[in-house]
């Protein structure tokens, strides 16, 4: 039996509302996160943010009863698909921080908005997917609205929207 008791656990997530709830408390801590990487990148190097957001990350994986043991029991193919999935996320969180010290955070969240557009086009070659016409005109769309808040071409245009 663990802290708040196994039993106990499964009715909470068991119901929908409390569920969405919680859902939703974490969608808003999202923006939070991100403005205080902003507040943070004048005084702290991006590594050093990232490492901390990590060890928190971790450490609040770690509260969850029987976490660590469930990592230790994972087979090799796992782990290192694990790891090459936490190098991606390194390195978006990475191309993502880096320009939060130049850019607006407005800025620069709509142009990280531009990952789903990637994935859609990237889903093609690499896992065979089709694309219909309603997700191609979806990427069209998206990909307009980046050219609208980045503007290449103007004056207004900064390396690091690159």
């Amino acid at each position: 039996m663990n802290i708040l008791g196994e039993t106990s656990l499964k009715a909470l997530f068991s119901r929908p509302l409390i569920a969405v709830s919680y859902f939703i408390f974490a969608m808003m801590l999202i923006p939070l996160n991100d403005a205080f990487i902003k507040i943070m990148s004048s005084s702290l190097s991006i590594f050093e943010i990232m490492g901390l957001r990590s060890l928190f990350s971790s450490a609040m994986v770690l509260l969850i009863p029987g976490a660590l043991i469930s990592l230790l029991s994972l087979d090799l193919k796992t782990v290192v698909t694990l790891f090459v999935r936490s190098i991606c996320l390194v390195m978006a969180m990475l191309f993502f921080f880096l320009p939060l010290a130049t850019l607006s955070l407005a800025e620069t969240t709509a142009i990280f908005f531009t990952a789903p557009l990637l994935i859609s086009l990237l889903s093609v070659p690499l896992l065979g997917e089709k694309l219909g016409i309603y997700r191609i005109f979806a990427v069209i769309t998206g990909m307009i609205g980046v050219l609208i808040i980045v503007q290449p071409g103007t004056d207004r245009f900064q390396t690091a929207y690159i």
